[in-house]
């Protein structure tokens, strides 16, 4: 799928400036570039959180998508449970957030409030959240922030997982979290986000 026409301003800071990209309907595409660059507000555009008027983004208004930011937002006074049901849509939305707990390591967490969680606990429990929801679309921002190499390890194959059903979109400023994901990397600089060389 192809999306264009993609800007963004804020004041007179330029972050997207007629950003287009090419995207596979499934798999794993990493976009890697400096902070700051723009990444970060891509995501936002394609989840629909931030307005880019005049985009050409038809193809995900179908699609149902979930955003990992790079900050957890878990909400402090809901258990780990509440947090990801809380999304959720259909039946069997507890069974099926345990399962998401259970593969990313964190099953004996569910009854707890995020502030008793440590960093990497905190941030499976959000990664949960939104493989909870079976999205067609997954916009995931350095998704293994705060995470050790089994934990790390057991996110990725648990993005994968899901990447066999539709697209996952991680952006990273660390190749080596790119590569344990995929090998279709695309490198940015910025800003405004432009291919890099």
């Amino acid at each position: 799928m192809k999306l264009d026409g993609i800007t963004v301003r804020f004041g007179a800071r330029v972050v997207l400036e007629n950003f287009g990209i090419a995207l596979p309907q499934r798999g794993i595409v990493a976009i890697m570039a400096p902070s700051g660059a723009g990444k970060s507000t891509l995501l936002r555009v394609l989840a629909g959180l931030q307005p880019a008027p005049g985009a050409e983004l038809a193809p995900l208004t179908r699609m149902r998508r979930a955003m990992l930011f790079q900050e957890d937002r878990l909400l402090p006074w809901l258990t780990v449970l509440d947090n990801i049901t809380l999304v959720m849509e259909g039946a069997n939305r507890s069974a099926r957030a345990h399962l998401a707990l259970q593969q990313l390591g964190i099953g004996d967490a569910a009854a707890l409030l995020p502030g008793s969680l440590s960093g990497g606990m905190r941030r499976r429990a959000a990664l949960a959240r939104a493989l909870a929801v079976d999205p067609e679309l997954m916009l995931l921002d350095e998704p293994f922030n705060g995470l050790d190499d089994e934990a790390a390890s057991a996110a990725a194959a648990c993005i994968r997982r899901q990447a066999e059903k539709g697209l996952a979109l991680v952006v990273t400023h660390q190749r080596e979290h790119a590569l344990m994901l995929t090998d279709d990397i695309r490198l940015f600089t910025g800003p405004p986000l432009r291919p890099a060389g």
